[in-house]
């Protein structure tokens, strides 16, 4: 489990490395707000990447640590994971790009690909 754990964490590395890449092509630095829409890269097949990527991270810990405490840890940082993702579609992005985005929803999952 501990060989499959620190591929898991390697690979959500590399997705939420390609995702602020793609985010820096764009122009945009981290904790600005966006200026457009980003569809490029990862972002084509999900609206989060980044936080696919930490997923990822999260699980491939579990299986490097088996332990009961990284478990209920890691199951309250995916819970803050989902909750920020919801509220920043909810309060930032529908408002900010309007159809646009809702279109964009349609064709993409918030994690997983569609």
């Amino acid at each position: 489990w501990r060989v499959a754990g620190l591929i898991f964490i390697a690979l959500g590395v590399a997705i939420a490395s390609w995702a602020k890449l793609e985010f820096f092509r764009a122009g945009m630095l981290p904790f600005d707000l966006p200026k457009r829409l980003v569809t490029s890269g990862p972002y084509r097949f999900v609206r989060h990447p980044q936080f696919l990527g930490y997923i990822f991270v999260i699980v491939g810990w579990w299986w490097v640590w088996a332990a009961v405490y990284s478990f209920y840890f890691g199951m309250f940082i995916l819970a803050l994971i989902w909750v920020q993702a919801y509220l920043e579609e909810k309060s930032i992005m529908s408002k900010t790009f309007g159809e646009e985005y809702r279109q964009y929803i349609k064709r993409t999952g918030m994690f997983w690909i569609k």
